[in-house]
């Protein structure tokens, strides 16, 4: 029989579960862990031990027992995982650039890749978390409202890392878009162009895409003393709407939220181009590379809440901004003449 109650004035311990549970100590590891040499059932019996206990394990271990776990080469980090929809990321390492499980790793987390879409059963998909012995989440794009997803986030500490149609409930790290817009305005205004537009390409429109055009808008009038051209707002794959608008707005220089519209203009080099996400090794002018800068922050973000033991999404959710820094590309070249 597991007990219903609580331990009394102190936070559950492993030895609990296992006790709880009428199994060893290791074996309740192993069970709560990845499950395995630890039979069906004992495993059940012991999840729902430490389930009735409130049981969460501390997965951050002293300086002292990290340092031992490292020199004995044992030490792998804390597990955690990028939830990512395969549609937005066909190749991380192509988003991220080659160091992502780098990046993960010298932040002391082991960091694994999952595509939900391969797990269109959520009770599946919390199955293999748990059986990972995941601790954090980090979400990329969502392609639906985070409730929609139906996943049992009570385990996992959650960070969203990207931009999405969809805002989640949950602490977010998120580019700085009006900022990089008005820099990207500055920055265009300083190498001599005076009749800049805005290209804004996206499936849906969204609270990011208004606070670009704003900013964009102001900072035009505020260095140019006139009003902007006409904003585009069209789909990934809309080039020809993309050439009419230009031939109706006649811009010298086109700012974008996406590098896409450089690999349009390319041939011609005309207008000039700057864009505000700017991808690895891209020979675009523009910020970047933005996604490393998120996924740095949202590790760091990440172990704040596993350390404070926060687990599931908050009740009011923190929004963290990154500004990125400006790259010299082959997009937009010096008309000032100085």
């Amino acid at each position: 029989m597991l007990p219903n109650n609580q331990t009394s004035g102190r936070r559950p311990s492993l030895s609990d579960v296992a006790a709880a549970a009428g199994v060893g100590k290791s074996t309740a590891a192993r069970a709560l862990a990845d499950g395995r040499k630890v039979a069906r059932k004992t495993q059940k019996v012991v999840q729902e031990a430490a389930r009735k206990l409130g049981y969460q394990p501390d997965i951050l271990f002293s300086s002292r027992a990290r340092d031992h776990w490292r020199s004995t080469g044992k030490f792998s980090g804390i597990p955690i995982v990028y939830l990512h929809h395969h549609a937005y990321a066909v190749d991380l390492n192509a988003k991220f650039g080659p160091g992502l499980a780098e990046t993960a790793r010298a932040s002391g987390f082991h960091l694994d890749l999952i595509d939900a879409e391969a797990y269109p059963d959520p009770r599946r998909l919390n199955q293999v978390l748990l059986a990972r012995g995941i601790q954090g989440v980090i979400l990329g794009t969502c392609r639906c409202p985070l409730e929609r997803m139906h996943l049992d986030w009570s385990p996992f500490s959650v960070v969203a890392c990207e931009n999405s149609h969809f805002k989640p409930p949950c602490d977010w790290v998120l580019q700085d878009y009006a900022w990089s817009m008005r820099q990207a305005c500055i920055q265009v205004a300083r190498r001599g162009y005076r009749r800049p537009a805005l290209a804004i390409l996206r499936e849906v429109r969204t609270d990011d895409h208004w606070q670009m055009e704003s900013a964009f808008r102001i900072t035009c009038e505020e260095l140019l003393g006139a009003a902007s051209l006409p904003v585009y707002y069209g789909g990934f794959g809309d080039e020809v709407g993309f050439f009419n608008w230009m031939d109706q707005a006649r811009p010298d220089v086109v700012i974008s939220n996406n590098p896409t519209p450089a690999w349009w203009i390319q041939p011609a080099r005309t207008p000039a181009f700057a864009c505000i996400t700017c991808g690895p090794d891209s020979h675009v002018s523009g910020f970047g590379p933005v996604l490393p800068l998120l996924l740095e922050r949202a590790l760091q973000q990440l172990e704040s809440l596993l350390r404070r033991n926060q687990r599931g999404l908050p009740a009011s959710p923190t929004v963290l901004h990154v500004q990125p820094p400006w790259q010299e590309g082959e997009t937009l070249p010096d008309r000032s003449g100085s």
